[in-house]
């Protein structure tokens, strides 16, 4: 008799979810799913099977490599793992999928929800994680600080360089791909709950990101010790490791209570054949030389989530005199505050103090051509024209093409004209600025009130 209760319960689970009844039919805020308390001494797995065994082996498996790969994720926000599609709640104080979305992630609705799923798909961190691993395996007799200025990498770029180094034999060909494809579900998983996407084509969605997974690692432990490997990565950027790591590692013994991870069915078949990864080896500690970057790190950080101001400017100047060696690598940030904090004198000093550095850059980056840009600016601003013309006309084409740039070269030419004591000569300064200004003008470049009315006088 008990037999058949327990196979017409364990058919009646499968039916409420496959239909999207289970919330409403077994669970309510009078009747929520029972959850694990660790203080209690109970142990988590003997907590599952008199607890959610019958749940478990209800589910299908695309469902149970969900619930457990984004099992983590799910432990820390205090969210019942064994609902696909998180609508269950153990009370009110339970976190929401949409609460984690739209506070997390700024996601809204359907739209966004599947710009950020394809954006993840594309390999977001894993890309960078790749161009890093690539760049130490292309400049090994470099340091990682070097490397850093030959590519013109950000401060944030070589703090994370240091963690690729110290991890990449470990994590293998896999890279930090399993912290990405964690939060590939995790969003579609919440989305449901949401209302943003509905059961059947959030299913359709995980199939293949779970067949990958299965694929990929031997079992979860390989997979679990390389997304951790892949948060601290993350974290790197907010220098929490390797304390980040405590709760992490606490959320897989907890999580153990709703999901028997070693049951879980892997092939393996795309595994890294070299190494299989262990929890033992998941966590970075920063080397002696990355702890390093750690202060500089700390107001990067707050120098993009915080507003401009002279005290960060302040604080780069003093990192850069406790270690000097990382003095190229601030350039950037530190000439963007100093477009708002400090004179153009200030500017071009500093500026030439660095020239065989930024004349070392690939005249395509970035800093380069923001440098080039402000620094030609506050030429003419302090009036050194003749020094403007002579800069651009060295200059690689697609920055002589760049309007900021050109636009410096034609009013150079306007401020040589104006103080000109050669008739003949002001005419020509005068014939070439007019040519710049006119071309700019064509292409739908603003010239500025006094530049169209010098233009029109002289026509």
């Amino acid at each position: 008799m008990f037999a058949k209760v327990k196979k017409l319960s364990v058919i009646l689970m499968i039916f409420l979810l496959s239909t999207g009844l289970l919330t409403a039919q077994v669970f309510s805020e009078k009747n929520p799913p029972v959850r694990f308390e660790k203080d209690r001494g109970e142990d988590p797995k003997e907590f599952f099977e008199y607890e959610y065994r019958q749940f478990w082996d209800s589910l299908s498996e695309v469902e149970q490599f969900a619930i457990a790969c984004s099992s983590n994720i799910f432990e820390r926000n205090n969210q019942f793992h064994l609902d696909f599609s998180n609508r269950i709640r153990f009370n009110k104080y339970t976190r929401e999928g949409i609460e984690v979305l739209n506070e997390n992630w700024e996601i809204f609705n359907y739209d966004q929800l599947m710009e950020n799923f394809n954006d993840l798909s594309e390999g977001e961190q894993n890309l960078t994680y790749i161009k890093l691993k690539n760049l130490l395996e292309k400049y090994p007799e470099l340091s990682v600080i070097e490397i850093g200025k030959k590519e013109d990498l950000t401060i944030t770029e070589v703090s994370r360089m240091y963690l690729v180094k110290d991890m990449k034999d470990v994590l293998g060909v896999h890279n930090i791909e399993a912290w990405i494809d964690a939060r590939r579900i995790s969003i579609i998983r919440w989305g449901i709950g949401a209302g943003y996407i509905s059961l059947k084509e959030a299913t359709n969605l995980l199939r293949p990101v779970i067949r990958k997974i299965k694929d990929d690692y031997t079992d979860f432990e390989e997979f679990i010790a390389h997304w951790v490997a892949g948060y601290c990565f993350n974290e790197v950027y907010n220098s929490t490791c390797p304390e980040c790591t405590e709760k992490l590692l606490a959320a897989i013994d907890s999580a153990r209570a709703y999901i028997p991870f070693e049951e879980l069915s892997f092939t393996g078949k795309n595994a890294d054949k070299t190494h299989c990864m262990r929890l033992s080896e998941c966590v970075y500690t920063p080397s002696e030389e990355a702890a390093k970057m750690i202060p500089i790190q700390k107001i990067y950080k707050n120098y993009w989530s915080e507003e401009p101001s002279v005290s960060i400017l302040q604080e780069f100047i003093k990192e850069e005199e406790n270690y000097p060696e990382i003095s190229d690598l601030l350039l950037l940030p530190r000439y963007v505050l100093m477009w708002t904090y400090s004179s153009a004198k200030e500017r071009i000093s500093y500026v030439e103090s660095k020239l065989d550095y930024i004349n070392s850059l690939p005249e395509t980056s970035q800093t380069y051509s923001f440098v080039i840009q402000v620094y030609l600016n506050d030429l003419n601003k302090t009036y050194n024209p003749q020094k403007v013309i002579d800069i651009y006309e060295n200059l690689n084409n697609s920055l002589q093409t760049n309007e900021n740039v050109y636009f410096q070269y034609g009013y150079s030419y306007y401020l040589l004209a104006s103080s000109c004591q050669s008739i003949i000569e002001r005419d020509i300064y005068i014939s070439r600025a007019a040519v710049v200004f006119k071309r700019l003008k064509s292409r739908g470049y603003d010239i500025g009130e006094n530049m169209n009315s010098w233009l029109e006088s002289v026509e």
